[in-house]
């Protein structure tokens, strides 16, 4: 019949959200950085919490976790983000300028699906800090006499290490 049809239809389009994966934010050249002084206290922060971008209902509802060397003293608080020093005593500069690993953030869910997981590359770097020199080689007692000339050199050696070199 050659003729023209037309219809209106009205549709209802309905969006879901979809869970995305966290993403760690506050990122340098595509990795996370703080900066530790070598003289510090245990559970001193180092830098701030580890923040993530995510959905907002999911705001307030992660894990996180840290995995470095061993050897590393540091600790990330699991509902904060917050990294911290768990050996003090261990940082020297002289020994090991930096630390790197990873660090891990996770939805909390009682979904049975597996919660989606985000991750960032980690660098703590331990700051110098001008230590004293210690004296290695000091003789107990020094004696001269009171004919001694003002200025005159004695034939005693006092050594001392600087762990800077400086």
């Amino acid at each position: 019949d050659g003729g023209q049809y037309s219809a209106t239809l009205k549709a209802v389009v309905d969006v879901q959200d979809v869970n995305e994966t966290p993403q760690v934010l506050d990122l340098t050249e595509g990795q996370w950085h703080a900066v530790v002084p070598e003289v510090t206290n245990n559970g001193a922060n180092v830098g701030f919490p580890v923040r993530v971008k995510d959905d907002a209902k999911d705001a307030g509802q992660h894990r996180f976790r840290l995995v470095i060397d061993a050897s590393a003293p540091f600790a990330v608080n699991e509902a904060s983000g917050q990294i911290t020093v768990t050996d003090a005593t261990s940082l020297d500069y002289e020994a090991e300028q930096s630390y790197s690993g990873t660090v891990f953030v996770s939805e909390k869910t009682t979904n049975p699906e597996t919660p989606l997981e985000g991750s960032a590359p980690i660098v703590i770097s331990v700051g110098p800090v001008n230590e004293a020199p210690t004296l290695v080689a000091f003789p107990e007692s020094i004696s001269f006499s009171e004919a001694d000339v003002v200025g005159a050199s004695f034939a005693t050696a006092i050594r001392a290490t600087d762990p800077e070199d400086d």
